[in-house]
């Protein structure tokens, strides 16, 4: 087989039309014309994945045909799976404001971020009026991060 049908037979496994195939082929080889219709593939091959999809048909020659990419079927008859993951709880995140509160562990525990901690610690709360002021905001913020209070994971 020579590197220009190669080449073609490449270009249609990744899912180019015939005609396109052919055009791509003879821009790298002038006068190519197919010997014959590419070979279907019985079952997808997993490839490396790409880093970005090709736009444009590859400037050398391919050694061998590429696998044909694979394409997202719709879902059909899926199950959805409810786990209880790791999202925080109400009543962990004001034992750890109560014991803890002075020093913004909680904040580190609820999920709203290091800068927000290391503001807390250094200041200690603001003297404790931010911590008096978490006490009203725990809920919501524990609600924001976990809207549901469940997990749903689709197989």
């Amino acid at each position: 087989m020579s590197e220009a049908q190669t080449y073609y037979d490449g270009l249609m496994t990744q899912g180019y039309t015939a005609e396109q195939a052919q055009e791509y082929t003879a821009q790298h080889y002038p006068g190519f014309a197919p010997a014959t219709v590419a070979p279907v593939m019985a079952a997808p091959v997993m490839a490396q994945p790409m880093a970005q999809p090709m736009a444009q048909p590859m400037a050398q020659p391919m050694a061998q045909p590429m696998a044909q990419p694979m394409v997202a079927a719709p879902m059909v008859g899926t199950q959805a799976v409810v786990t209880g993951g790791s999202q925080p709880d109400t009543l962990v995140a004001y034992l750890l404001w109560f014991f803890l509160g002075f020093f913004g562990i909680h904040h580190l525990y609820i999920g709203r971020g290091v800068g927000i901690f290391i503001l807390a610690l250094i200041t200690f709360q603001g003297l404790g009026i931010w911590w008096l002021i978490d006490a009203l905001l725990i809920p919501g913020s524990i609600a924001k991060n976990n809207p549901v209070g469940q997990q749903v994971v689709m197989m």
